[in-house]
Parts: structure tokens; C-alpha cells; sequence
């Protein structure tokens, strides 16, 4: 058990390679990609350090994706150009709280799926910070109801953790389930008119009284 659980930590990450961590939230599922690159020099220098603990036993030996079931990430490595690059893959129904990378890397996480809303809460102490800068990345369709995301680039929620990070490596996200992004906005234009067409049909009919009233007192 300490060897996966350090070598996960390994996966999120060795120091000089990059690393993506990103989420795709769906209507049903949410679909985890840990991705990043080393280069083989790296990767070689490391095999040499401890061969119990080590960076090839990291990405190629098996690895739980949840703490409470035996199920493994989908994982691929490949070689091109001098790197490493290697990607986990896992898809989520109704059980991302159990996510082994939230459950180790985070030690505050509070991850609820209710029948209408993804509700992800991250923060305290991130036992994770082995490269300079980890990019986490949430691609979502759905309506966000709160974030406190570094940046928002359309559906693409950004953070970047790394030391002294302006929100404290912190995480934290509502997202709607039933309700997509275009949808609410759509919804939101079509109250707005429906208002502004309500006051003023409200002002021309105030108007219209005023006149009548002002002609029936000049015909007495």
C-alpha cells in the first residue's frame, strides 16, 4: 500500500517534467486525465536512485484509481523526441469522492454528487507539490454555479498550484448537472427582455390612462 500510494504521488509529480491534471465533467460522469512528460534523461537518472521507488514504477506498474475498490487507471506510455510522456485515464460515475489523487494529494476535500449538482471543495496542505507547477484544468458544458478558478477561458476552468498560489491551492466548484452553460445564459436573456418588455408595456399603459384622463377633464 505505501508503495502505490507514493508512487501516485510520483505520478502528480517528478521535478523539471510538466503535468496536466484535468477533468471533464459530464452529465453522468466525470472523466480524469493525469498527463504530463519527462525527459528521458530525467527518466533514466532516476531509475538509478532507488529501484523500489522509482519513476519506472510509477508509470508502469498498475495503480488504483479509488481507495476503496480495486479498479485501475488506464494508463499509456510513450517516447518521442528525448521525452517520456505518459497519461491515466479514468472515468467517474457517481464515485469521484473516492478519487485516490483527491484522497492523497489534498488534506481537506470535500467532493458531494447530488441529483442536481457536482460540488468539489479542495484546500488545505497539498501533499502533491513535486513539480514547480501542476496545471489542474475542469472542461465543463454544464452551468458553473461558483468557482474560485485562476482563469476561465470558455467551458475551461484553470488553476495553477504551486507555492504561494494567490487562492492557497485551494479548489472549489458547483456545477449544475441538468442545466447547460448556453441554456442558462439563454434563460437569462429571455427573463431580462421579458422584464424589460413588462415595465415598459406597464409605463405605455400609465401614459395612455394620463391622456384619457386628461381629455375627459378638458370635455367637462
Amino acid at each position: 500500500m505505501k508503495k502505490i500510494i507514493i508512487s501516485l504521488a510520483i505520478l502528480l509529480l517528478m521535478t523539471g517534467c510538466s503535468v496536466n491534471y484535468d477533468l471533464e465533467i459530464n452529465d453522468d460522469f466525470i472523466h480524469e486525465n493525469i498527463n504530463g512528460n519527462i525527459s528521458k534523461n530525467e527518466f533514466d537518472s532516476e531509475l538509478g536512485e532507488n529501484t523500489d521507488l522509482n519513476i519506472y514504477y510509477s508509470l508502469y506498474s498498475d495503480q488504483n484509481a479509488l481507495i476503496d475498490s480495486d479498479e485501475l487507471y488506464n494508463k499509456n506510455i510513450s517516447e518521442e523526441d528525448g521525452k517520456v510522456f505518459f497519461t491515466a485515464k479514468y472515468d467517474y460515475h457517481g464515485n469521484y469522492k473516492s478519487s485516490r489523487v483527491i484522497d492523497y494529494c489534498f488534506e481537506k476535500h470535500f467532493v458531494e454528487e447530488t441529483e442536481k449538482t457536482y460540488i468539489i471543495k479542495l484546500g488545505g496542505n497539498f501533499y502533491c507539490q513535486y513539480a514547480d507547477e501542476i496545471n489542474v484544468n475542469v472542461t465543463t458544458d454544464n452551468y458553473v454555479i461558483n468557482n474560485n478558478a485562476d482563469e476561465v477561458d470558455g467551458n475551461i476552468y484553470k488553476w495553477k498550484l504551486a507555492e504561494g498560489s494567490k487562492n492557497n491551492n485551494s479548489i472549489e466548484m458547483i456545477v449544475s448537472k441538468d442545466l447547460k452553460k448556453n441554456n442558462a445564459n439563454n434563460n437569462g436573456s429571455i427573463n431580462y427582455f421579458q422584464i424589460v418588455g413588462t415595465v415598459i408595456f406597464v409605463i405605455l399603459l400609465l401614459v395612455i390612462f394620463i391622456i384619457y384622463k386628461k381629455h375627459q377633464n378638458s370635455e367637462k
